[in-house]
């Protein structure tokens, strides 16, 4: 074998180990799961009053906020709640939108969705998108929280973008804050235990279904009311 033959070889077999390296470290960055828990000092039913809604989670934890606010919601399909349900949320300007199914709801316990589309049309470069949110309770007044977001990836993009900038990607995938919801239910829960010991006229506790910190969701504007157009690359 002569040298220029010897170090051809090694050459090619350079190439193939870093072809193969960067196949690997390209499918674990296309296999996302995220999975992270929060415990909060209230019943379930208290915890579920924050969690359950759909449109008022997402404006008031979701990681997208501060990108692109997702400030009027309003349902496509279904009553809002049961399976099958989806909601389309748009930022003021119109310009950002995103539609979400609900998978599973099941009260005081469990609320999954998944992404249909957006406005940067993320659902093309996935091959599947869940994300839940379930309530399970340790002990008597203690709420474990737990979120879970999974997708799997397609193409470059999407992989690339979690290296660069991990916290764009979640955001666009509808990732949520566990603390920013443990700070927004220890609130309902104050309320709940004074409105128990509160002389008559004082406030009553938050109803159920609704956020102290998140005002109604403001009134859709009519003409921007249509269902959007299908987002292409």
């Amino acid at each position: 074998m002569t040298p220029d033959s010897a170090a051809l070889g090694i050459l090619i077999l350079v190439i193939l180990v870093l072809t193969a390296g960067a196949g690997i470290v390209l499918r674990r960055l296309s296999r996302l799961h995220l999975r992270r828990s929060v415990l909060v000092h209230v019943e379930p039913t208290h915890a579920w009053r924050i969690v359950s809604d759909l449109p008022r989670l997402l404006s008031a934890h979701g990681r997208a906020r501060d990108r692109a606010a997702l400030d009027e919601w309003r349902r496509v399909e279904g009553n809002g709640e049961e399976a099958g349900s989806v909601w389309l949320g748009r930022s003021r300007d119109g310009d950002c939108w995103v539609e979400l199914q609900v998978v599973r709801r099941a009260p005081s316990a469990e609320l999954t969705f998944r992404l249909l589309r957006d406005s940067r049309g993320t659902q093309e470069l996935l091959r599947h998108h869940r994300a839940s949110l379930t309530l399970s309770e340790t002990r008597r007044g203690h709420t474990k929280i737990t979120w879970e977001l999974v997708a799997r990836l397609r193409g470059l993009r999407l992989p690339m973008l979690r290296i660069v900038s991990p916290s764009a990607l979640y955001g666009r995938l509808m990732d949520i804050g566990l603390r920013s919801i443990k700070s927004d239910i220890a609130a309902v829960g104050d309320e709940v235990h004074d409105g128990a010991h509160a002389p008559a006229g004082a406030a009553a506790p938050v109803p159920a279904g609704t956020s102290p910190t998140m005002p109604p969701s403001p009134p859709i504007d009519p003409s921007r009311s249509a269902r959007p157009p299908k987002a292409t690359l």
